[in-house]
């Protein structure tokens, strides 16, 4: 694949330059449907997780369906925003869930988070975080020395306690009627430089 890097832009007949540089730091966005569907940005061709169902959590971690994603970012990106959007529902009463973000095998645990409510959650969630690139490697922030090859991005999760359970990607309630409507998920990879 052929790449074409521009930093100025000179007019033939005026003379004047039309420069690129410091207009964005956003070297590409990738933003998908977990549909199953080919998105296609610079860095290549990805396929989204096609979810259909909501997901029940229980005591035990398991992968949040739909945020996994294997993505190398195009040359000069020094950090990966990870988005991942979803529907974050009760299944008790009270429930309380902790999500876990990762990058290949290594837990980013300064990226732990907790969504919990006193009754009746459903909530639209957006799990937000940059991963630097550059300097020293460091798992706790996520930050990578370098990225040139594909690495996973992953979200985890699991209740609180067996009594606090909650689910993703459905509603609990829709139009006076206990029922779960599904939600499909939203992934959005954003490469900056």
């Amino acid at each position: 694949m052929s790449k074409l890097y521009v930093d100025e832009i000179h007019s033939k007949t005026a003379g004047g330059i039309i420069t690129t540089t410091g207009l964005s730091n956003v070297k590409e966005q990738l933003a998908m449907l977990c549909d199953g569907g080919s998105y296609t940005v610079p860095s290549g061709t990805y396929t989204s997780t096609n979810v259909t169902a909501l997901q029940d959590f229980n005591t035990t971690y398991a992968d949040l369906s739909g945020s996994n994603i294997v993505y190398t970012p195009p040359i000069g990106t020094t950090m990966v925003r990870y988005q991942f959007m979803f529907l974050c529902s009760w299944r008790d009463n009270y429930p309380i869930s902790h999500f876990k973000l990762f990058v290949d095998s290594d837990e980013v645990t300064k990226a732990r988070t907790t969504i919990g409510a006193e009754n009746y959650l459903a909530v639209l969630q957006t799990f937000d975080y940059l991963l630097p690139i550059g300097g020293s490697a460091d798992t706790t922030t996520g930050r990578q020395s370098t990225w040139t090859s594909p690495k996973t991005l992953k979200m985890q999760v699991r209740s609180y306690h067996s009594s606090f359970d909650g689910m993703a990607h459905a509603t609990r309630h829709w139009e006076n009627a206990s029922s779960e409507e599904f939600h499909i998920p939203k992934l959005i990879i954003t490469a900056l430089g």
